[in-house]
């Protein structure tokens, strides 16, 4: 079997682990599920512990279904460096909970230029960290929808699956350019360059070297930063006193968005936080007066319906008319979503861009009718169809078939007003 290591090793851009497995796959030109049941099935531990090959299966996680995995690939390649494409050296560090988004994320611009690079692809690990919805290699949103199908919420696990292609109609989800957001989000921007620098660290560590448990970070922060007090961390950070108490205590390890938050408004690098524990309150100063949202435990598919309910009351107005599949592939979500979550809206918008379609194609169709009879009462209804593509400036019109019908009718019409009207009785005759 030939192998290879993954990609990004050392660097915040470290290739995750069910990438690497279908990586694996293609160069031994095996399809997934048979690589799954010839090579990876025989090399795990039998019972519990044996990799599943199940959707639900957070395989870059911190759970049980991430060690197994990547305990496998250890035993494969033996290079104990593979938990990296893991979040496991984060265990006790991070809380658990929504740490990883169980769907792919991935910037076009970033597979086509490692493509165009080295000839082959990689998915980063820092995608599938549930907060990193932005590339900040190239300042735009991370897709989440195939540009082809408009299939989202593709899962890791596909039989067939292939890096950097979509799991549904299988084409190529890289592109040489493609039309950012207009606006980057800062505060989505370093969380994404913040998380690439924490996932620097593991390989970086020494042999005796390990990440700080989150109770001590948690506490060093409190003690250095808000004079020891837990209601002060909270209400700087937007966050429950009760919580704060919590993760100090090391009743349950800090959320990743408590490291964001403290990293902004302390000014603390990824290294500082999860290696060293030095910090510097010269940099306080500098975001004394960050404002943070209160942090609550609330669904992520309630915020995407209200950010999808305002995008679609505003596309009523907007001019020109959006169709329902484009406003989802800019908001990042799936068509079928918008159409079951709110069927009238998309009905409205659905019907007013009929309209809108309906009227530009006829005021095409007359322009590109006016053209014809121009070139017709010019050269006559003998003219060649290479002269009519070079005056017309479109030499797929006679491939086109509203185009070919267009000029079928032209011309048939300056015959029959050519012809003598005997001949038409007769043409009249011999058509009914």
């Amino acid at each position: 079997m030939i192998h290879d290591m993954p990609r990004g090793m050392g660097s915040g851009r470290v290739e995750q682990l069910s990438s690497f497995a279908v990586r694996q796959a293609e160069l031994n030109s095996l399809a997934y599920i048979d690589y799954y049941r010839e090579v990876i099935a025989p090399a795990s531990d039998a019972g519990s512990h044996r990799p599943r090959l199940t959707r639900m299966s957070v395989v870059e996680g911190i759970g049980r279904a991430a060690e197994a995995w990547s305990e496998t690939f250890v035993r494969l390649f033996g290079n104990r460096l593979l938990r990296t494409c893991t979040l496991l050296p984060f265990r006790g560090v991070l809380a658990p909970r929504s740490l990883i988004d169980p769907h792919r994320k991935w910037c076009p611009l970033c597979l086509q230029e490692e493509h165009s690079t080295t000839g082959d692809t990689y998915e980063p690990l820092v995608w599938r960290l549930t907060d990193v919805e932005w590339c900040p290699k190239h300042d735009r949103r991370l897709e989440v929808a195939c540009p082809i199908c408009c299939r989202c919420r593709q899962d890791w696990m596909s039989f067939k699956a292939r890096v950097g292609c979509c799991r549904y109609c299988g084409r190529w989800l890289g592109q040489e350019s493609s039309i950012g957001d207009a606006e980057p989000a800062h505060i989505g921007l370093y969380y994404a360059r913040f998380c690439e620098e924490m996932l620097r660290l593991p390989a970086a560590l020494k042999d005796s070297q390990t990440l700080i448990p989150g109770s001590e970070i948690a506490c060093a922060l409190r003690d250095v930063f808000f004079a020891g007090s837990s209601h002060q961390m909270g209400r700087a950070l937007a966050m429950p006193t009760g919580l704060c108490n919590e993760y100090c205590a090391g009743r349950i390890p800090p959320s990743l968005m408590f490291y964001f938050r403290s990293g902004l408004h302390t000014g603390a690098t990824a290294e500082e936080l999860f290696v060293t524990n030095v910090f510097s309150r010269d940099k306080l100063a500098l975001s004394e007066q960050l404002a943070f949202e209160p942090y609550r435990a609330r669904a992520r598919r309630t915020d995407q319906k209200e950010r999808v309910i305002e995008s679609l009351n505003q596309a009523l107005t907007s001019f020109p008319p959006q169709s329902v599949r484009g406003l989802a592939l800019q908001l990042h979500v799936d068509p079928n979503f918008v159409w079951r979550s709110f069927p009238n809206l998309a009905a409205e918008i659905s019907t007013r861009h009929s309209a809108y379609t309906a009227q530009l194609a006829a005021s095409r169709r007359a322009e590109f009718t006016a053209d014809v009879r121009a070139a017709l009462d010019r050269f006559g209804p003998s003219i060649a169809p290479n002269q009519m593509k070079a005056i017309l400036e479109d030499p797929a019109c006679y491939l086109n078939c509203w185009k070919r019908e267009v000029i079928m009718e032209e011309i048939a019409a300056v015959l029959v007003d050519e012809a003598p009207v005997g001949a038409m009785v007769k043409t009249s005759s011999n058509l009914q």
